[in-house]
């Protein structure tokens, strides 16, 4: 799980970065299930939101991203 969420880092395309934290979060989650750490599982399933979040902003809907400041 640690190797597959360093090698999303370090790839260029922001798309292909959330997939692979998708998987390394779905496989993180089943393996702290089957350790029984309910707070290890409750960070990885909301990293897993986050990741599911971007995912729809900026691979479905296409969304530019704006920075104002």
């Amino acid at each position: 799980v640690g190797v597959l969420k360093l090698f999303s880092f370090v790839q260029k395309t922001p798309k292909l970065i959330r997939v692979l934290s998708a998987g390394a979060c779905i496989m993180a989650a089943v393996y702290y299930s089957l350790l029984m750490s309910p707070m290890n599982i409750a960070i990885e399933v909301f990293s897993l939101i986050a990741v599911i979040v971007g995912m729809i902003r900026f691979d479905f809907k296409k969304q530019d991203i704006k920075i104002d400041i």
